[in-house]
Parts: C-alpha cells; structure tokens; sequence
C-alpha cells in the first residue's frame, strides 16, 4: 500500500458556536495508505467528515462538502499524532462579501 497526504477544504459543515449553530468550513491534512489515489481520496474524506459526526447540526437539506485540494505520495507519515487538527473558518453568506 502507498502513502498519501491529503489536504481538504471542507465547506458548508453546520457546527455550534457559542450556543448558536454557523455555517463553518475548514482545511484539514490527512494522512492515509491505499492502494490508488482514488481509494485514498475516499478514505481521507471518511476520516475527515467521521471526525466530526457527532458535533454536525446539518439539515438533510443542506449536505456537508469536502474537497481533496491536493494529493501528494509521501515515504513516510510524521511523527505523533496524525489526522487531528483542522483549521476553522466561518463561511460567509454571498450577501456578506462586500462587508
């Protein structure tokens, strides 16, 4: 099995802050073996959307997205603690870019 480390822009993810529920999108590097790269896209948005099940407030209405925005082979995974962190941002609505 390959190596492979994914970064991914999750967008449109439901989330509570601060007791009220927002729009949220992240990027998060993923790291995963598989056998092809479409198996290791796959596998890298599981362990990324499955992070998050139990905080997502998403309608059925509105579905979560998650994007590989790059792949890359890689010999070796880093050191310690790997597919933990991910960096937040809340999404604006279309109306609100020009603020």
């Amino acid at each position: 099995m390959q190596k492979y480390q994914a970064l991914l822009n999750g967008t449109n993810f439901w989330l509570k802050d601060s007791g009220k529920i927002k729009s949220f999108g992240y990027y998060q590097t993923v790291y995963v073996e598989a056998e092809n790269v479409e198996e290791a896209q796959d596998k890298a948005i599981d362990i990324s959307i499955n992070g998050l099940a139990e905080e997502i407030q998403n309608p059925d209405s509105e579905p979560l997205v998650v994007q590989v925005s790059k792949l890359i082979s890689v010999q070796q995974f880093p050191e310690g603690e790997i597919n933990v962190g991910r960096t937040f941002y809340i999404e604006k609505k279309w109306w609100q870019f020009w603020k």
